[in-house]
């Protein structure tokens, strides 16, 4: 979907778009109906996944400020 769905569309079509398109979604369904993975794996995947980004973040946030006019090779940007 290329447009941010306030053009023309309805909201249900955004919602249903994005309900039947989403590749994780579509991944996790298709794991779950070929019997290679079970619902509570799924979940788990999810909650470590969600676990690493928490902490990556936290990390980050601890981190100093960057002066970023020494990464744009010219401070008259």
């Amino acid at each position: 979907m290329s447009d941010p769905g306030t053009t023309y569309r309805t909201r249900e079509e955004i919602q249903n778009m994005r309900s039947s398109n989403d590749a994780i979604q579509g991944l996790k369904s298709k794991l779950l109906e070929w019997g290679i993975v079970k619902e509570s794996e799924l979940k788990d995947i999810d909650k470590a996944a969600r676990k690493k980004v928490d902490n990556e973040v936290a990390e980050a946030e601890k981190s100093p400020e960057r002066d970023h006019r020494l990464f744009l090779g010219s401070s008259d940007v």
